[in-house]
C-alpha cells in the first residue's frame, strides 16, 4: 500500500581538498541511513553538493547563486575541513562558512567535521598552505563553544561517525514528534535578503539603487554627436508658375518640422549647467517635414527628409528624455538618499500552522518616515522614475516557496472620497506596493502644487 516518506536534503559543503572518498563515505553513510530508517520512521535523506545539483548560471557571484539555487532550501549539512579553509566570500572567510552561517541562522541542523588525517610536512611548509591552515584552527576555536564538530582520522571513522550522528539526530526528532513535544508553531520576523531569510536585518539605501554617471554620460555624448551634424536651416523661397502650385500643393500635406521651444529651453538650460556651448544650427532639421497623409495611429505622421535629418530628430528627442531622466535620478537620490528601508517577512519554523497570528513591531521614536510624510518630487521626475526605475526593488517582495509577496492594503483612490495612508482595508483586498506609492506621491504633489 502507498507509504508517506519525508525526504530531508542534506547540503554536503568543503573545500577542494576533501577528497572523493571522504565525499563517498558521507554518501554511504546516507544511503545506510536510509536503508535502516525509511520504512521504520518514514525518513529519507537526500545528498546536494555543488559537482551535481548546481547549474550554469550568470547575473551574481558564483557563492550567491549557489545559495540562491539551492543551498538555502537544504535541511540540514554536514561541512569538512582538512588543510583548506576555502575561497573567501564578501561576508565570510570561505563559501564553506557562509554555508554554514546560513543553515544556522535559518535554525537547520549543521554536522562539521575536522578530518585529523595526517598532512605532509612539505605542506605545511608551503606559506599559503600554511596560512589556510592556521584558518581551520582559528575557525575550529571559534565553534568549539558551540558543540557542533567532530574528528575523525579515517575516512572509515569519518563514515562510522556520520551515520551515528544521523541516526541520533531523526531518532530524537521522530521522538519529539510522535510525543508532540515538537508539534507546534514557531513564529519570528526574520530578514529578506538576496540569498533568501536571514535573522541579521540588511539594510538598504534608496539613493544606491540609481547611480547618476551612466545616463549622464550617455547626456554628454548626445550632446557631442548632435554638434557634429553638418545640418542648417534654409529660407524658404517662392517657385513661380506650375512649380509653385505643385509646391503649394505638396505643402497642404507637409509641414516642416521644428524642435519645440519647451524642449529647447530645457536643453539649454542642461547645456549652460554643464558648461556645453551649443552652436547656432543645433536645433536646426533642415528640410525634415511631416507627411500627414501617411500618419499611423502609433508612431504619427511619417518623416520626409534625408537620414541625416531624421537621425538628428530622433537624437533631439533622446537628449531631451535622457535629461529628464538625470534630473529625475538627481531629485529622487537627493530626496531619498539618507532614507533606508528593510525588508521583513513573518517567518514559521514550526511543525504545524498558526491560525491566529499578532505581529508587533516597536520601534525608537522618530526613525520611522510615514507613507504620507515621504519626500515630493517634481511631476515630470516622478514619472520618469516609475518609467525608467525597477520601484520594485524596495517596494516589491518577490513571491517564492518561502514568503508570500505583498498583497493585504487597499489600493487608494484619490477622487472625491481620498482614503487616509494610514486606513487598512479590514477585507485585505489585493494591491501594488509600487502604484501604492506612486498614486500617494503624485496626490500629495497636487495638494501642495
Amino acid at each position: 500500500m502507498p507509504k508517506t516518506v519525508m525526504q530531508y536534503d542534506l547540503l554536503i559543503s568543503c573545500p577542494g581538498d576533501i577528497t572523493a572518498s571522504e565525499l563517498s563515505a558521507v554518501k554511504e553513510a546516507v544511503n545506510d541511513f536510509n536503508d535502516a530508517y525509511e520504512d521504520v520512521m518514514g525518513i529519507k535523506v537526500r545528498t546536494r553538493h555543488w559537482t551535481k545539483d548546481s547549474y550554469a548560471e550568470s547575473g551574481g557571484k558564483p557563492q550567491d547563486l549557489l545559495n540562491k539555487q539551492f543551498v538555502i532550501d537544504c535541511d540540514l549539512t554536514i561541512a569538512l575541513f582538512w588543510t583548506r579553509f576555502g575561497t573567501p566570500t564578501d561576508n565570510w572567510g570561505s563559501g564553506t562558512e557562509e554555508e554554514i552561517e546560513i543553515m544556522l541562522d535559518n535554525g537547520k541542523q549543521v554536522f562539521v567535521g575536522f578530518s585529523n588525517i595526517p598532512i605532509s610536512p612539505s605542506d605545511l611548509a608551503n606559506t599559503e598552505k600554511a596560512d589556510e591552515y592556521r584558518l581551520i584552527q582559528e575557525f575550529k576555536k571559534r565553534y568549539q563553544e558551540r558543540g557542533i564538530y567532530f574528528a575523525y582520522s579515517s575516512v572509515e571513522e569519518l563514515k562510522r561517525i556520520f551515520y551515528a550522528h544521523l541516526s541520533k539526530h531523526f531518532i530524537i526528532k521522530n521522538e519529539q514528534d510522535k510525543s508532540g513535544a515538537g508539534i507546534t508553531s514557531k513564529l519570528s520576523i526574520q530578514a529578506i535578503t538576496e540569498i533568501g531569510l536571514q535573522n541579521n536585518i540588511s539594510i538598504y539605501t534608496f539613493g544606491d539603487t540609481a547611480p547618476l554617471n551612466t545616463p549622464l554620460e550617455r547626456v554628454r555624448e548626445l550632446f557631442d554627436k548632435i554638434s557634429k551634424y553638418e545640418i542648417h536651416d534654409y529660407v524658404l523661397v517662392k517657385l513661380p508658375g506650375i512649380l509653385g502650385s505643385a509646391d503649394k500643393i505638396n505643402n497642404m500635406f507637409q509641414s516642416k518640422v521644428a524642435f519645440e521651444e519647451g524642449k529647447q529651453k530645457y536643453i539649454k538650460d542642461c547645456a549652460e549647467a554643464l558648461e556645453i556651448k551649443l552652436e547656432e544650427n543645433f536645433f536646426s532639421l533642415g528640410e525634415l517635414k511631416k507627411n500627414t497623409l501617411t500618419t499611423t495611429p502609433l508612431a504619427g505622421p511619417t518623416l520626409v527628409g534625408t537620414n541625416e535629418e531624421e537621425a538628428k530628430y530622433y537624437d533631439l528627442h533622446d537628449l531631451h528624455s535622457g535629461i529628464e531622466y538625470c534630473i529625475a535620478i538627481s531629485q529622487f537620490g537627493k530626496k531619498y538618499s539618507n532614507l533606508h528601508y528593510i525588508k521583513l517577512a513573518v517567518v514559521n519554523d514550526g511543525t504545524t500552522f498558526d491560525e491566529d497570528i499578532s505581529v508587533s513591531l516597536t520601534f525608537p521614536n522618530n526613525i520611522l518616515v510615514k507613507h504620507n510624510t515621504l519626500p515630493v518630487i517634481a511631476s515630470r521626475s516622478l514619472d520618469r522614475i516609475k518609467q525608467e526605475h525597477n520601484l520594485d526593488e524596495f517596494f516589491g517582495i518577490k513571491r517564492t516557496a518561502r514568503y508570500l509577496d505583498y498583497d493585504s492594503t487597499i489600493r487608494r483612490s484619490y477622487g472625491n472620497n481620498y482614503i487616509p495612508s494610514n486606513y487598512i482595508n479590514p477585507l485585505f483586498s489585493k494591491s501594488d506596493p509600487v502604484e501604492d506609492f506612486y498614486d500617494d506621491l503624485l496626490y500629495r504633489r497636487n495638494q501642495i502644487g
